[in-house]
This record gives C-alpha cells, structure tokens and sequence, in this order.
C-alpha cells in the first residue's frame, strides 16, 4: 500500500547485489539486500560519437565542442547545445548528443527522445535549485536515454506526460529525482 499522496515513495528496481544495465558497482562490496552505489560504466559507451550509428530519421545531432547553434544539427554540422537541439527537434524525433558537459534546466514542449551517448560521458548539470534538470510541459512522449544529470531541484518533472528513462544516473539534486 502507498502512503498518503502528501508522501513520496521509493521507486525503481532493486537490483540486489549489481547495478543495471550500463552501470557498475562504485566501490566496496555489496550486501545482499541493500543498494549498492553505483556509477556510469564507461564499457557501455559506443564508438559512435552519439552512441548509435543507425538513429534514423528526425534526428538532430548535438555536439558541445564541434558544434554550432547556426548549424543545420547534422552529424556533420551539429547544434552545440541541446537547448537548440530541443528547438529545432520535430515533434517525434530525437536529439541525439555527443560527449561532454551540457547547461540545464532543459525545457521540453513536444515529444521527442533525448539519447545522449552514455551516461558515463553525457553530463547535464544544473546549478539552478529552483528548477528541475528537466522539465516536461504537456501531454508528451519523452524518452531519455544515456546520460547523466547533476544539480538542479530535481532530476526530470513531468505532468500529464508519458516518460521513459533509461540508462541514466541522476546525482547530487536538491529535492527530488523524478516528479510526475
């Protein structure tokens, strides 16, 4: 039974004595029964620079040292942030983002999947602690997909959305991780 809605519950999978996929065990061994404490495992990154080379279409490419907000967003001419990337993304398609640190909060206004290419490279960082990292308006499809988030109020916030989160690490938040 839940508690009270005033209350937040615990979510997630209990992954006795290992971490999920795309993570490894950070230090020390791990009791069973308890969370170890984990981290990105950089063996989950891909060769390609935005972890898949075959992302297919409606895609938008970020690149935070190669890239410019004046380009088109192609893999050979891509966007340097993924607030641009947010823009310019069709409703439906995905920003795909290379390595290296990127600005939050990230305000998201369409359905759209946001792929980083791991979380062990893919850093958004936030030092703003009234927002969250992410914020979702709307009744969207958004999933998120390789990256790391750090600071900020909260990790992602979503109303009324439909929200996917995978191999990402959430660390060092104000508040909340999740707020849906």
């Amino acid at each position: 039974r839940l508690p009270a809605a005033k209350f937040c519950a615990i979510v997630g999978v209990p992954w006795p004595d290992a971490c999920p996929p795309g993570f490894l065990v950070a230090s020390g061994p791990v009791t069973t029964g308890s969370l170890p404490a984990c981290q990105p495992d950089p063996a989950d990154c891909a060769a390609d620079p935005y972890g898949d080379p075959a992302l297919g279409d409606d895609v938008v490419f970020v690149d935070g040292e190669a890239g410019s907000d004046d380009a088109p967003g192609t893999r050979a001419k891509p966007l340097k942030t993924i607030v641009k990337g947010l823009e310019v993304a069709a409703s439906g398609g995905t920003v795909a983002v290379a390595a290296g640190t990127y600005a939050a909060p990230l305000l998201v206004t369409r359905s759209v999947f946001l792929r980083g290419r791991c979380a062990a490279m893919v850093k958004l960082s936030s030092s703003q602690a009234t927002k969250p990292i992410i914020a979702v308006v709307g009744k969207l499809n958004v999933k998120v997909d390789g990256l790391q988030m750090q600071g900020g109020l909260g990790g992602v916030e979503a109303n009324g959305a439909q929200l996917g989160i995978r191999r990402t690490w959430l660390h060092g938040v104000h508040r909340y991780g999740l707020l849906a």
